[in-house]
């Protein structure tokens, strides 16, 4: 047996087609677009919420407590980004938020002005990003050189990581974004893993180290279940198991094999330092919002 721990989207739905010929169970500890699970694949089990539901806790719950009534929503034309944009839109058309922009830009982008000018024009409450890293640091740059007032900022990957902060400095304040983990939460074996993985690699974990120290947990506890290595019943195990990790929430998934159990974290850049912000019983803090206007901050 060659149970398989990846990250990626795109790897996935290219890996998974292999694993299921091949009958090999596999854990995606870093893909989230729900049309992974849509497939009708017998071997393959989500670690971590789908990405239609990253933007939900901020588009459902935080918004509508500011009164924020529209939004833009602009994402990266590539699946997980797209994933993300769509479900921020359905989550605005279920919270009654009205969508004045919603467009595309070019994987890998080095200028997206001509977007950000139309959002500018649009003046929505709320500007949501669908992006990896290098994106949300562009946008964010360029909403300032433009002067995109957007009372809410938030990004699906970008934001939750250190290199947001190091990349924008203080212009990394107040955007928010979804965190899968977080360090300092109290999950079962998380001091643990956390000290560990310090001590190996003379670094901090993100979360996408967690998911992947996640789903080994996961797998562990299959293998012990089974009392052995033999495919299809290590996949029958991990269809049933309801159990803790590291991550907030709990390994359950449906019948798809989509993670369910999952909580993901909304988290919010403030005075430099990042901080949980929802769901309440995470929270470290609370909103800083709304985001000043650009001329007005210190």
């Amino acid at each position: 047996m060659q149970d398989l721990l990846l990250a990626g989207p795109s790897v996935t739905q290219a890996v998974a087609q292999v694993t299921e010929r091949a009958g090999q169970p596999m854990l995606a500890a870093g893909a989230s677009a729900s049309d992974i699970w849509a497939r009708g694949y017998q071997y393959v089990f989500g670690v971590y919420s789908v990405a239609e539901d990253y933007f939900k806790s901020i588009v459902v719950d935080i918004a509508p407590e500011q009164g924020y009534k529209t939004a833009a929503i602009i994402y990266e034309d590539t699946l997980f980004p797209t994933s993300t944009a769509n479900g921020a839109a359905a989550h605005c058309e279920a919270a009654d938020i009205e969508v004045v922009v919603n467009e595309k830009y070019p994987a890998k982008a080095t200028d997206v002005s001509s977007v950000l000018t139309r959002v500018r024009d649009a003046n929505p409450d709320m500007l949501i990003g669908g992006s990896y890293l290098p994106d949300a640091v562009l946008i964010t740059r360029q909403a300032k050189e433009l002067g995109v007032n957007a009372k809410l900022f938030a990004f699906s990957v970008g934001a939750a990581q250190p290199d947001f902060v190091e990349s924008l400095g203080v212009d990394a304040n107040y955007v928010l974004g979804p965190s899968m983990w977080e360090p300092h939460i109290e999950t079962p074996g998380n001091a643990e893993f956390f000290a560990a993985y310090q001590a190996k690699f003379n670094r901090e974990p993100d979360y996408h180290s967690a998911a992947g120290y996640s789903a080994c947990q996961v797998l562990e506890a299959a293998v012990l279940q089974v009392g052995g290595l033999e495919p299809d019943p290590i996949r029958d195990a991990l269809r049933t198991l309801d159990m803790p990790t590291v991550l907030p929430g709990r390994y359950q998934v449906d019948e798809n094999g989509k993670m369910i159990g999952h909580i993901p974290l909304t988290v919010q850049w403030q005075g430099g330092e990042k901080l949980i912000v929802a769901p309440q019983d995470f929270a470290e803090g609370g909103l800083q919002l709304p985001t000043p206007p650009w001329d007005q901050r210190g």
